[in-house]
């Protein structure tokens, strides 16, 4: 599918829940993201605790899992109509365009670095620019 913002909005926007996962180029990670409320293009953060970053480091090896939950601050999600996901506003897990970025902030990518308080923990999710093969989101469906 296309990897534009409008791409991911228009069949993502107030699906509810979803679960982002993403292959690292050139290795076995694969890392991701869920969000328990819904995306929408408000230019807005939005705050829940139940959201979380993951990542396992090597694909075929389930104990090389991890996972960060958000500290619940007003960033855990950040809905932006040109961007597609992304978690925490300071740039925790981030997609625009197709091209990933995490923990930005580090970097001083798009962002002056303010402080370390970052809205999830870091994880092994590799910082700066990410390089992804491809992406899915998958819409979390409660019985």
């Amino acid at each position: 599918d296309d990897n534009t913002a409008e791409a991911f909005h228009e069949k993502c926007n107030y699906k509810g829940a979803t679960i982002i996962v993403a292959k690292v180029t050139n290795s076995e990670q694969i890392i991701g993201g869920y969000n328990p409320l819904f995306w929408d293009s408000s230019d807005s953060s939005k705050s829940t605790k139940d959201s979380f970053l993951f990542s396992f480091t090597n694909r075929t090896d389930p104990q090389s899992a991890k996972v960060g939950y958000s500290n619940n601050d007003q960033y855990s999600m950040y809905c932006s109509s040109s961007h597609g996901p992304q978690f925490g506003y300071g740039g925790n897990l981030v997609c625009q365009n197709g091209l990933w970025y995490s923990n930005y902030y580090d970097n001083n990518y798009f962002y002056p670095k303010i402080d370390n308080n970052y809205s999830y923990p870091k994880i092994d999710i590799p910082q700066g620019n990410v390089n992804v093969d491809d992406y899915e989101v998958f819409q979390v469906i409660r019985k």
